[in-house]
């Protein structure tokens, strides 16, 4: 398995699900008559029961095509052309699910075929064909997110020998919501993952006005933001701050661009499809990924939260959906 230079995020999002912890009594000094007693190394007394401390929880949701991916294939009539089908047995679609923490201890060295939570090969018979393209479904139980706290990040990659989707970071679930639901005993579904086109980085890069190719772009590193109103509808006339990659000197991103809605040119702020993106700056970072704290936003008629941090690393595409409140 290939390394790939990854991104790191968080997300606000909201979800319910399902989890649970293993059983062991094996301790009888835990027991009904004395609720506080003392079990083994890795368990804790529970209601006069030694239970163990790893959390284990069932994730689900979905993946689709990143929207203005399908809607540049599909207004250059290549829209039947996408989806998750493998190639063969050993060349597909696989959604590694991974502890944002392991991306921030390894860095560059982080490969998701050792380093992730669970690899999930996306399998053709999950999906379904919609008017925005396929959209399949994953599920995976008993994931232990025991020492998990930043969140979950699902990682799209395509091992196809003619791959259509950049390698693709989502923030599945944020910091606080994946504490509220750990202590909750439930799990996680509605999860959105999403792929980006490699031809889309081209219409991207094109919007640009010749600062970046389509290579570049994947190179560097590019954040793909869509701005979304709590139902998760697209907001238009929002503008967003990228924190502390735009008072960085030199700023170890690019100024956010603002596709306009047939996305032959950019404005000064997000139109119906509420999308922006900015290029990183690499080279102005240590170590190679680039994080922005504290991104805000404004506009559109709502009230925007602010985003914590958001990664963007060489060789991928990070996916934010940025909620407002």
């Amino acid at each position: 398995m290939r390394q790939y230079r990854l991104i790191r995020a968080l997300l606000f999002v909201g979800l319910l699900g399902a989890c649970s912890s293993e059983e062991d009594s094996s301790n009888a000094a835990c027991s009904a008559t004395n609720l506080t007693g003392t079990c083994n190394e890795g368990t804790h007394c529970d209601g006069g029961t030694c239970v163990s401390d790893q959390i284990l929880m069932d994730i689900g949701g979905s993946l689709s095509i990143h929207p203005a991916s399908f809607a540049m294939a599909a207004a250059g009539g290549n829209a039947a052309s996408l989806n998750f089908a493998p190639e063969d047995a050993s060349h597909g679609i696989a959604l590694f699910i991974y502890n944002p923490f392991m991306l921030v201890t390894k860095g560059v060295a982080f490969d998701p075929a050792t380093d992730s939570l669970i690899k999930i090969p996306i399998d053709p018979s999950s999906c379904t064909d919609t008017a925005k393209g396929p959209v399949c479904t994953f599920s995976a139980n008993g994931l232990d997110v025991t020492n998990v706290t930043l969140g979950l990040m699902g990682l799209l990659v395509d091992t196809r020998s003619t791959p259509t989707f950049v390698t693709t970071n989502t923030g599945l679930v944020g910091a606080g919501t994946l504490s509220t639901v750990k202590a909750s005993g439930t799990g996680l579904t509605g999860l959105k993952a999403f792929g980006v086109t490699r031809s889309s980085m081209n219409a991207f890069a094109a919007l640009t006005n010749g600062a970046y190719s389509a290579e570049q772009m994947i190179a560097k590193g590019t954040l793909l933001g869509v701005m979304v109103n709590s139902a998760g509808q697209p907001v238009a006339d929002t503008t967003v701050q990228l924190g502390t990659c735009a008072t960085a000197t030199p700023p170890s991103a690019t100024a956010p661009y603002y596709p306009n809605a047939t996305f032959s040119g950019v404005g000064s702020a997000t139109t119906a499809g509420g999308l922006f993106f900015s290029v990183a700056n690499p080279e102005a970072a240590t170590p190679a990924a680039v994080v922005c704290a504290n991104l805000t936003a404004s506009g559109g008629g709502a009230s925007w939260p602010t985003v914590p941090q958001m990664g963007v690393g060489p060789g991928s595409v990070a996916v934010l959906m940025y909620m407002a409140q």
